[in-house]
Parts: structure tokens; sequence; C-alpha cells
């Protein structure tokens, strides 16, 4: 039941109106807008109703069953109040609508809620746009819940995914343009490989931490330069040392020290990137259990595609309690978290690994391995690091060995990209995101074309795409334990099938 003022109801209810429609938008950003069809501005409770904006609705109707109620709004672009770059970056997507009845010779009489939405489809055209304000019975023909599918439900960074996308994200610049939709990178601001390794220590202890030299890479061949403070930015405790050349903390933390977090950041002069990683200190050594533990987990390493290698893990990986002495092993493994149908096994032929530096040497090949249907994957590889005390109690962690064409600093392979992110951070598409359809070397596909002029300069932020299978999310990103799919459960085909039924 829709209720009237007095006043609006005795203006209703006489010879003449004035009548007007107002639209109230709240956008997703916190912006909150306002306009109408009147051919001057309304000011209602505070917010002025724009109409320099030209805005034209069709018919509103609503109806007592479940019928969903939606209403088109064509408004003009106006650079101004609704801008172009606005409608493209996605601050107006389900943005909520209040459609409003108000006098405006005499606003302050109150108003008539026609309905309430959110905006929908937004169609371009020419100078103006047509936003789609779906009502609030929309709700009701929405799907809800998941469904069994063999590609995997989550979006690559979000709450099930659980990937940080902050340490796939690096930056660009276009360095040539092919068209609005094709364009290839002048060069790219530094990347942090996805994690830091944490570590754990004693207090009273002297300790050292060292930072992979692979966790670290600049694209463009650019000299880093490297600092550490604390988490908040606030610089180091005294007992703490920080080496920039050889990217390791020394120091003995002393007594009633609480754990804390420290940020590395690279910098190439322009532009720049930076991790953490937490310290948890021990009052006593109490946390440390017999068996040997993990004290620092090993980052990705990435060696030249094609060109012999040699790398050494921190002797620190692992911490004996009782000091007898650790062996060491090296495998090809599929992930701590991996399913069992996901074999390892025996290192390839072309790594060697020195049980006494706990060293890593070889040749990459220049080809991906193959999955089990035969088709070549990235070169990308699975390691595991393992250590056993003399008693047989065992600790493993595992890192990724990524095999880069030789000479190409750049994404592992084409395609990266492919599903994924390209936002502008400057030029006439500034704030505006873009999906990628494709990636080759430094050359960019997107989608769609970019809906204003590209320049040479123009800069960006991208990260990687998934094509949502179990082999990606293993391979690429090691994160087969959120995998949300399910790709060995029979499909339709598989339960209509008969003894004897033809194939294809």
């Amino acid at each position: 039941m829709k209720t009237l003022t007095p006043a609006l109801a005795a203006h209703l209810a006489g010879e003449v109106t004035t009548l007007c429609t107002c639209w109230k938008v709240s956008r997703t950003d916190g912006v909150i807008l306002g306009f109408t069809e009147h051919d001057q501005d309304v000011v209602i409770d505070g917010i002025i109703y724009k109409a320099a904006t030209g805005t034209t609705p069709t018919a509103i109707a609503a109806s007592a069953d479940l019928a969903v109620d939606n209403v088109d709004v064509t408004v003009v672009l106006d650079d101004v109040v609704i801008t172009e770059a606005d409608l493209w970056s996605g601050v107006y997507d389900n943005a909520s609508v209040q459609m409003l009845l108000v006098n405006w010779a005499s606003p302050a009489d109150g108003s008539l809620v026609l309905s309430n939405g959110h905006i929908g489809q937004i169609r371009m055209g020419g100078p103006s746009a047509t936003a789609e304000v779906r009502g609030l019975v929309q709700a009701f023909a929405t799907n809800i819940g998941d469904f069994f599918s063999a590609g995997c439900r989550a979006t690559l960074g979000d709450v099930h995914c659980r990937i940080d996308l902050s340490g796939l994200t690096v930056a660009g610049t276009v360095g040539r343009i092919t068209s609005q939709r094709i364009f290839s990178l002048s060069g790219t601001g530094p990347v942090l490989e996805p994690t830091l390794p944490n570590r754990t220590v004693v207090a009273g202890r002297s300790f050292t931490h060292k930072i992979a030299a692979t966790a670290f890479f600049d694209p463009a061949g650019n000299l880093l330069m490297f600092t550490a403070s604390l988490g908040d930015g606030t610089a180091l405790p005294s007992w703490l040392a920080f080496n920039a050349t050889t990217l390791t903390f020394s120091g003995t933390p002393p007594g009633g020290v609480p754990s804390l977090t420290f940020s590395v950041t690279a910098s190439d002069g322009a532009a720049s990137v930076s991790g953490a990683f937490s310290l948890t200190i021990d009052p006593a050594g109490t946390s440390f259990s017999i068996p040997p533990v993990v004290a620092e987990t090993p980052g990705n390493v990435r060696v030249p595609a094609g060109t012999a290698f040699g790398f050494e893990l921190s002797p620190t990986t692992f911490y004996d309690a009782d000091g007898e002495g650790l062996a060491y092993s090296a495998s090809l493994s599929s992930g701590a978290s991996s399913p069992p149908w996901f074999a390892f096994g025996a290192l390839p032929s072309w790594i060697a690994f020195s049980a006494a530096t706990l060293g890593f040497t070889g040749t990459a090949p220049l080809d991906g391995p193959n999955d089990a249907n035969g088709v070549q994957q990235i070169n990308q590889y699975i390691l595991r690091l393992q250590a056993t005390n003399g008693a047989g109690a065992v600790a493993s962690c595992d890192f990724l060995l990524i095999a880069t064409v030789s000479g190409d600093q750049g994404p592992p392979a084409a395609g990266y990209y492919a599903g994924g992110v390209v936002t502008f951070t400057s030029g006439a598409n500034f704030g505006i995101p873009m999906e990628v359809k494709d990636s080759n070397g430094a050359t960019l596909t997107t989608f769609l074309s970019m809906p204003r002029p590209l320049a040479v300069g123009d800069t960006f932020s991208i990260y990687p795409g998934c094509d949502k299978t179990a082999a990606t999310c293993q391979d690429t990103y090691n994160n087969i334990i959120n995998f949300r799919g399910e790709p060995f459960v029979p499909g339709i085909d598989a339960a209509m099938e008969y003894p004897g039924a033809p194939n294809g």
C-alpha cells in the first residue's frame, strides 16, 4: 500500500497538477545522484534532482502478482553528471534506484514512491545511454545456489578462490597500438611472486631469514632496489637488520616481543610492489615439536628455459628441534593439498638435486610438460623438498619452478593473461576495466574495444585469468584445495549410456 502526505494527496485530487518523476540513484561507490524528467532541477530532502541529463523513462507498470516489472530510462551523457567513463567503470552496476512522483511546484508537499529497484543492463548508444531498472521481484527470478560443473565456480581472487591477486597484479605501459582492442606493452613494473615465506624463531636466539632473490623480478629487466619496514610502514625494530643487497634479515628477538609482520618493497624507480611475511616469535621454543618443521617456506623460483640454471634454497628452510641432523631429498610434487588422482614422483631427468647444499641445477626444456591428455602445459613445475631426521620423522614443503622462455622475463606462456582484467590507470580510459581475451608475449587483446582512444604511454594494471579447469588450478596456482568444480562427476551423456552404445 502506497502512502501519501495530505498535501500531495490534495494536489493529486485537484483538477490541475504539476507532477514530475524523479529518480534517486545510489551508486556502488557511495555516491547518491538525483535525476528528473522535469525541465528544471527539483530539490527533495536536500538532494538536487537534475534536469540537465534529459532523463526519459518508458511506461511504469506494476502488478500484484510476481511478474517482473522493469523500466528503461534513457539519459544523455554530459561528461559532468553522468560520464561514459563511470558507466564503463561499473559504478552504476546494480546501483539501487528509487522512483518518485513529486509536485515540482511544491516539493515540500512530499513524494510518492512509485517503485524501488536496481540498475541492470546498460546499453550505450552515441551520446546517450539506456539503463534497465529492474524491480524488486527480479530477485525471485535469480538462481540461488551452486550447480555441479566440471569447471570451477569461483572467480580468481574471490573469497572462495582465496588467491591473493595483489601478488599477481603488474603495472604496464602501452608501447604500441594495433587497434582499440590490441596493444603491446613497453614495459612493466616489478612483480612479486604470490607470497613471501613466513618464519618462526625463538626469543633470545639469533637467526637469519633470507628472501629468495627470485621472489621479485622486473619484466622489463630494470635494476630493483629493496627496502624493508614493519607491516604498518614504520621502521624496523633496533634488534633486526635488513641487508638490501642479499635480501637477508638478521637479529636476535628479545623476550616478550609479539609476533610481527614485515613488508619488503621492490622498486625500479618508476613503479614498486610490496610483499609481506610474518615472523612468529616463540618465547622459549615450546612450539617446536621433536620432528623437523618448516621454518621458511621457499618462494617461487624463475629460471630461463633452454639455459643452464642453478639455485640453492636456504639452509634454514627446516628447523631440527633435537639437533641430530637432517637428510634431504627432492621430488616432483602435485602440491601439498592435492587429491589422490594427481600423481607425483621423481624429479625430471633434467633437474639434479644436491642434498648437501639444497641446490638445484639443470636446463629446463623449452616446451612445457604434457597433461594426461597429451596437451602441452605451461612451463611450471611444483617441486617438493623433504627433510627426515634420525628417527624417521618427516617434514616437507613445496615451491613452484617457473621456466621462462629464454630472453623473455614476461608472462610464462602465451595466454597467461587470457580471462584476466586490465584496468587503465591513466589516459582517456582512466579507471575503466576490461576483460582480456588473449595475450601473446607483450601483446594484449581485450574482449571489447576500449571506449576511448588509446595512446602510447597510457598506464594500466593487469592480472592473469583462469580457465577454471582443475589442471590450471593445480599447475598454475597450486590451489587445488580451493577448486570448486566437479570434473569427475558423470554428466547426462554418461547417465544415458547403454551397453553397446556407439561413440560420438
